[in-house]
């Protein structure tokens, strides 16, 4: 009898203890989100059928963006690989297969990882890719990319601009003009012999009309147009990646909602750590995890990189200042 008294004070002692352990858990970790600004994500709403993200959906999966109509955008940003390829770098146009089984064929690496599209459809998720290379500010309605005539406030290209809705629409235009991405090489096809990023968006946009379920959503989305270019499509592909890869019910916003057993004491113990004395926060802020400037960060080089010797200065091909060499953009951390 004096074993069954002791064994069930000490399991008293050692639930309650928990569960003294795990609301000083909680009062820690809220206090560190609410000084961090950290809160759930909100989405207006989820659209998974709409003709745009119908329409966003076929020209994401299909080969005929590409110059040789044999890689897709979802080659490399497949959910079946938590929205990447799981590979170091990415085997861009001309190689054969997906993710891990993807082999080099006749293809290139492409120099910089896939990245992650999740939750990259936000307002807050104004510069894209790991340069900073597209971005838009939200204040003047205005772009910078790689190529002049879509930049600043006023753009020789506004047949273009005035159609683009964000930084992710600009941003998906120029997968399609990258030899290694999806262009090709020169002399493999008409999309790789073209030195004019709008004749080749023309040429792409060509293909897009010739098939008419396309068309007829073209129709659908935008029924007062009567001449399309690419950046229509680049909306739709834009819709498609806002919606499809939307992560905003993890058990990251579930706890920040109000329940606290969304996340365990472990992962608990981990935000602590991420918030307080381990520093992520520093560059991984606010809702998204990311602060979206540019950082350098010691992380060693690999691939062939953007030069000869395999070097990569990162920000710097941007904007050609000192101080950015070897800069790279924060990435987000939500759905990793």
């Amino acid at each position: 009898m004096q074993k069954l008294v002791f064994y069930f004070l000490i399991t008293f002692l050692t639930i309650n203890s928990n569960a003294q352990s795990s609301s000083d858990l909680d009062n820690e970790l809220q206090k560190l989100l609410s000084e961090h600004n950290v809160s759930a994500l909100e989405w207006p709403e989820r659209d998974l059928s709409s003709a745009k993200y119908r329409l966003g959906s076929m020209l994401f999966t299909s080969p005929i963006l590409s110059g040789n109509k044999n890689i897709s955008c979802m080659t490399c940003h497949s959910p079946a690989y938590a929205g990447g390829d799981s590979l170091p770098l990415p085997i861009g146009e001309g190689g054969k297969g997906m993710g891990i089984h993807r082999k080099l064929g006749t293809g290139n690496i492409v120099v910089r990882h896939s990245p992650a599209p999740f939750n990259l459809g936000f307002e807050a998720v104004d510069k894209l890719f790991s340069d900073g290379r597209v971005s838009f500010n939200k204040e003047d309605k205005t772009f910078e990319t790689p190529v002049k005539e879509l930049n600043g406030k006023h753009p020789i290209r506004k047949d273009y601009t005035d159609v683009l809705e964000n930084a992710l629409a600009a941003q998906a235009m120029f997968p399609v003009f990258d030899h290694f991405e999806m262009r090709g090489a020169v002399g493999s096809n008409e999309l790789a012999n073209e030195t004019d990023p709008f004749k080749v968006w023309d040429m792409v946009m060509q293909r897009i009309l010739q098939n008419p379920k396309y068309t007829e959503l073209l129709k659908r989305i935008y029924p007062n147009t009567t001449k399309f270019n690419f950046a229509h499509a680049a909306n739709a592909i834009a819709h498609f990646q806002a919606n499809f890869f939307l992560a905003i019910n993890t058990p990251f916003d579930q706890y920040m909602r109000g329940n606290k057993n969304a996340l365990s004491s472990s992962e608990k113990r981990g935000a602590i750590l991420f918030y307080n004395k381990g520093k992520c926060v520093s560059c991984h802020t606010g809702s998204h995890l990311s602060d979206f400037d540019f950082h350098v960060v010691a992380f060693p080089q690999i691939g062939p990189g953007k030069e000869k010797n395999n070097d990569d200065k990162g920000r710097y091909y941007i904007t050609r200042l000192k101080e950015d060499m070897y800069k790279f953009r924060t990435p987000p951390l939500r759905n990793i």
